[in-house]
């Protein structure tokens, strides 16, 4: 969709890491009127208050809940008592992260569980298919279609090098929300 795409879209600057301290109610009102071009924030008000209320500003937060809502399709102008009732979200990031890891097609969630084993490692293609135990005719063209998916739905950044694309997590949390795709102990003990 188009927010993911604001948030993940190469430039030809480079991306810089900036510590981000908690956005006010305003800001997350100005945040979502300019991503749904509405001039007036008064017009998204009962929105922001919404997101503001469940991620208390965190501004990683915020747009992980405006692609939660964006991927069930309730973020569009509608009245209080529709985007109040259908907000129905989880209070905690990571929740929020696995719920939309879980509605990625299956080869994407492996993906992302097997890089979150890995740890915080810069992981390549090869890398990436020999880990994932991949079968020998499925391609590294596959492999990394799948990587530049995640990169566009904003779970990995990617960066080329020389000959080759490196991949890793844009945020720590979504590791944490792909490696607890692992339902039990014991998948996490076969896993590794």
């Amino acid at each position: 969709g188009g927010l993911r795409k604001w948030g993940t879209q190469n430039s030809v600057f480079p991306w810089t890491a900036l510590k981000l301290v908690n956005l006010s109610l305003s800001d997350v009102a100005s945040l979502i009127a300019g991503l749904l071009k509405v001039e007036d924030n008064a017009e998204v008000e009962s929105l922001a208050i919404v997101i503001y209320r469940k991620t208390k500003g965190n501004p990683f937060f915020v747009l992980q809940m405006l692609w939660l809502l964006e991927d069930r399709d309730l973020v569009y102008y509608a009245t209080d008592d529709v985007l109040e009732s259908k907000a129905d979200i989880a209070d905690n990031v990571v929740e929020v992260i696995i719920e939309r890891l879980r509605a990625q097609p299956q080869i994407q969630q492996k993906a992302l569980l097997t890089a979150a084993c890995l740890g915080s490692l810069i992981l390549d293609v090869s890398t990436m298919k020999i880990a994932m135990g991949l079968p020998s005719h499925f391609g590294n063209d596959m492999v990394s279609k799948t990587l530049d998916g995640l990169v566009e739905a904003g779970y990995l950044s990617s960066e080329q090098k020389l000959s080759s694309t490196t991949y890793r997590f844009v945020h720590d949390r979504i590791r944490e929300g792909s490696y607890a795709l692992l339902d039990s102990e014991e998948e996490r003990l076969i896993t590794h």
